[in-house]
């Protein structure tokens, strides 16, 4: 049994008294109670032009009737109305006690929700893990970057968020490059809950030149060129893959990352054993190294540059930390935009007043 309210629902009785009204047809242009479904109940309205009626009614197609299961409202200060002899109206309405209003300010008036329920899908199964989450989301030229795990951070360097060149969404993080040392691109407060988690750092860049001076940075966790886990470009043919001092030197074409070219890139750490912090290039692992401490508490997260001061050149989008395991092999890229809340609604429960 459901509740149902349709459309332009009226029909005539005769019945009289205080029990079940009997449908007699519907009036000309309008439909029959038919329309409601057996079993299910609707809000009516009864009158004889005189008397009335409102309440929840439940319809019944053998006999086609109408029980009369709740009054609301009525002539006969909201009790039963008995109806006497001759022709009534009785019609589908939407009570005005069961309505919810907006005010002008455009917030619930008249109503207070008890215990509401909202179904719905995980949209991220490590959403609690999240440490830092950026979609580079706003308005062409903003300086200003959201954070969904602690608000806005500023841009640096002359960053700024851009048109020119999306992944997802309309616009991207636009970082400056230049020839010499700069102030890094955007850092984010590294959160506690990573130091000693295993995690995941990744994001999408677009480089449009891979030279600048020393070094190009992509992101980096660390706080000296001799502290870090980092990824930057050290040439126009080479990414440096680096664990504190300690190098792993790739070849661009051989991993797969081009100019002017969307390209996922992943640093997961998995375990503190043996090769447990991995580099995967558009899901393809790439390099690996043994990072078996838990990260200092001096730390920062660089995205767009390295903690000494060289950017890159070119475009990020939608960059995640997570302070967990995301993907632990080798893998698909994300398809889409990476998540920026827990759920996927797809539904409301029911929800009292």
């Amino acid at each position: 049994m459901a509740l149902v309210i349709d459309d332009r629902v009226q029909e005539t009785t005769t019945t009289t008294g205080t029990g079940t009204l009997t449908l007699a047809g519907a009036v000309t242009g309008y439909q029959s109670f038919s329309a409601i479904g057996n079993g299910n109940t609707t809000y009516y309205c009864i009158t004889d032009g005189t008397n009335w009626e409102t309440g929840l009614g439940t319809y019944t197609s053998s006999g086609t009737t109408l029980a009369r299961t709740t009054v609301l409202e009525s002539s006969n200060s909201g009790s039963l109305v008995n109806f006497p002899a001759g022709s009534k109206n009785v019609f589908v309405t939407y009570p005005a006690s069961q309505a919810t209003l907006l005010d002008a300010a455009q917030t619930l008036a008249n109503k207070t929700l008890t215990s509401p329920t909202i179904n719905g899908t995980s949209s991220d199964a490590n959403w609690k893990y999240r440490a830092v989450r950026f979609d580079f989301e706003g308005a062409n030229g903003d300086t200003v970057a959201y954070n969904y795990v602690n608000g806005l951070t500023a841009l640096t360097n002359s960053a700024a968020l851009s048109t020119t060149q999306v992944k997802y969404g309309t616009t991207s993080l636009a970082c400056s490059g230049g020839a010499t040392s700069g102030l890094p691109q955007l850092v984010p407060t590294l959160p506690l809950t990573i130091l000693t988690n295993n995690f995941c750092i990744e994001q999408w860049i677009y480089p449009t030149s891979f030279t600048n001076a020393t070094a190009a940075g992509v992101v980096e966790i660390g706080t000296s060129s001799t502290a870090r886990v980092a990824i930057y470009f050290t040439s126009a043919t080479q990414v440096n893959f680096r664990l504190n001092a300690t190098s792993n030197l790739l070849t661009l074409s051989t991993i797969g990352i081009s100019l002017n070219t969307w390209t996922h890139i992943a640093i997961e750490r998995t375990s503190t054993a043996t090769n447990g912090l991995k580099l995967y290039i558009n899901g393809t692992l790439q390099g690996t190294f043994t990072f078996a401490t838990s990260i200092p508490s001096t730390w920062n997260l660089y995205i767009g540059s390295t903690s000494d001061g060289y950017p890159m050149a070119g475009y990020i989008d939608d960059f995640r930390l997570t302070a967990a395991t995301v993907y632990g092999a080798a893998f698909t890229p994300p398809t889409a935009a990476l998540p920026v809340a827990p759920y996927v609604i797809t539904g409301m429960g029911p929800i009292g007043f």
